[in-house]
């Protein structure tokens, strides 16, 4: 919907300058030999009449959920595709001067693309459905298939960035870990090193004490030697 939209505003303002007596892109016909002869403002119209019956036709794209679509459903849009891709060709090659006097270009590309990228992605067109411009379509395509290309370089780059920072976070908490672990073990051989210090002062003032004992046991033994008899 939103690319038929889009490509009706686009026919919108082109089609007041557009007196062309039938649907051409420079020196390709876009009207089958079987179809009778008209202007391209009338070939246009009535082809966007068509589109606009199928899109709001409820047995083709259904509204009701749990609907099945009909099963020649990718033939009804890739219809629609090709006549959209073809008023755009006749614009390019035709009125392409009205694009640039009335600074319209790059709304029209913008268009374009979004109709062509679609229908290449589901395969619902080919480049010859477009083969006025085929050249527009390839530097187009080419130009989408580069900046998709230079996302996803961007995205890997990034990616492996943030792998990194996460690398580095996970080491600089695996540090920190490190740290508190040997804190916490100097924490505990601290009270370990007191008690050791304490265990060694008490032995040394028993062994004093004991000395103390020994020399005054000793001195009195002295003494009552000397005592007369």
């Amino acid at each position: 919907y939103d690319i038929f939209n889009e490509s009706t505003v686009v026919w919108g303002f082109v089609q007041e300058v557009c007196n062309c007596r039938r649907l051409t892109a420079g020196d390709f016909s876009l009207v089958a030999p079987a179809e009778p002869s008209a202007p391209a403002k009338e070939h246009i119209k009535g082809a966007l009449a068509k589109c606009r019956s199928i899109l709001q036709d409820p047995r083709i794209f259904v509204c009701h959920r749990g609907q099945e679509f009909p099963r020649n459903f990718p033939s009804f849009v890739s219809h629609i595709l090709v006549q959209l891709l073809q008023m755009y060709c006749h614009i390019y090659r035709q009125h392409f001067d009205w694009l640039l006097e009335t600074d319209t270009v790059a709304h029209v590309n913008c268009c374009f693309k979004h109709a062509l990228f679609f229908g290449m992605e589901f395969t619902l067109v080919k480049l010859d459905d477009v083969a006025p411009i085929r050249g527009l379509a390839l530097h187009f395509l080419e130009q989408a298939r580069r900046e998709i290309a230079e996302a996803e370089a961007a995205e890997g780059t990034q990616q492996q960035q943030q792998q990194l920072l996460l690398q580095q976070q996970l080491q600089q908490q695996q540090q920190l870990q490190q740290q508190q672990l040997l804190q916490s073990q100097q924490q505990k051989r601290i009270p370990q090193q007191q008690q050791q210090r304490d265990s060694a002062l008490l032995q040394q003032k028993c062994q004093q004490q004991q000395q103390q004992q020994q020399q005054q046991q000793q001195q009195q033994d002295k003494r009552q030697l000397r005592r007369p008899l």
